[in-house]
């Protein structure tokens, strides 16, 4: 690519950007300033079910020696819950924000797609064998397009090699 295919790209972008991005995200702001508001209400209806489990608990008049254990459990169970929700609620909103915006902005490079699944198999990547060794992966982001002529598949990839104790 040239300094002047590179001016181009660069005019393309900024006006995808000013014309259909900027635009959609000012709208955006108010569905994501409801949806972070519905996020942190679920987490707090999560966190004072436990605390409510553990005043119901306090209350019961019992002479076991095991009562700060189990009010122990319930708040770090709560927490950890309330942990599991917020984050899983947000990296839903980031799929479904990424799936309206994507392809608006890879417009500007001309012939490609956005495909939030992968589009390289896990065996192609064990062949390249440029990281020998994973038996995880998460992948985000893949591309799929022409440039000049040459097929370009992208993958935003994270690849990573858990062991167990017994590794």
């Amino acid at each position: 690519m040239d300094i002047k295919e590179l001016n181009v790209l660069k005019i393309d972008f900024e006006k995808i950007l000013e014309n259909d991005v900027i635009p959609f995200l000012k709208n955006e702001d108010k569905i994501r300033n409801k949806e972070r508001i519905k996020i942190y209400t679920i987490c707090l209806a999560i966190l004072l079910f436990f605390v409510a489990l553990i005043i119901l608990f306090c209350s019961y008049e019992s002479e076991q020696n095991n009562k700060y254990a189990i009010i122990g459990f319930f708040s770090i169970f709560g927490l950890c819950l309330s942990n599991v929700a917020y984050k899983g609620l947000t990296k839903k909103y980031e799929m479904n924000l990424k799936k309206k915006i994507m392809p608006t902005i890879i417009k500007a490079f001309g012939n490609f797609d956005w495909y939030d699944v992968a589009s390289i198999s896990t065996s192609t990547i064990h062949n390249i064998n440029l990281v020998p060794y994973f038996n995880k992966y998460n992948i985000d982001d893949n591309f799929i397009g022409e440039y000049k002529g040459i097929k370009i598949n992208i993958s935003e990839m994270e690849l990573m090699y858990e062991t167990t104790d017994s590794d």
